[in-house]
């Protein structure tokens, strides 16, 4: 089978893996591992027992199946889950780290403390996916 997508940086990857058919007719194959999360293309490809090459592909699609533009595509590969933490220090920055984020994604922070209706603040992924932001005390929200 031959499997098409993109690698961690999205440059176009294509892999052939070879597996066998079982006694049922099913076969198995895992997606080779520089295949990034994102869109997926596979073309399982045979001979049937009369020599006649047969074929089928299927796609892992990113869509808008909410047709919400405020929240992202859904569905491809998902391999890495998604993942966040959150830390504030004494002197009141947050800092954090994603996993399977974006670059330039919004972080939304609900800080609950002295205001207690807990107002949101936005800070953005960096590249190397971290975040912070500084509190001041002078701040209102």
């Amino acid at each position: 089978m031959t499997i098409t997508g993109q690698d961690k940086n999205g440059a176009p990857v294509e892999a052939t893996v070879e597996t066998t058919v079982n006694t049922d007719g099913s076969y198995t194959a895992q997606v080779p591992t520089e295949f990034a999360d994102g869109e997926l293309t596979v073309v399982a490809t045979t001979e049937d027992r009369n020599g006649t090459v047969i074929s089928d592909t299927d796609d892992l699609l990113k869509t808008d199946t909410d047709q919400d533009p405020a929240t992202p595509e859904q569905g491809g590969l998902d391999r890495t889950p998604g993942t966040i933490t959150v830390d504030v220090d004494t002197k009141g920055q947050i800092t954090g780290q994603t996993t399977d984020v974006e670059p330039n994604s919004t972080v939304t922070l609900t800080i609950t403390g002295q205001d207690k209706n807990g107002a949101p603040v936005e800070a953005t992924v960096e590249n190397h996916s971290q975040y912070r932001w500084q509190l001041y005390s002078t701040s209102t929200y």
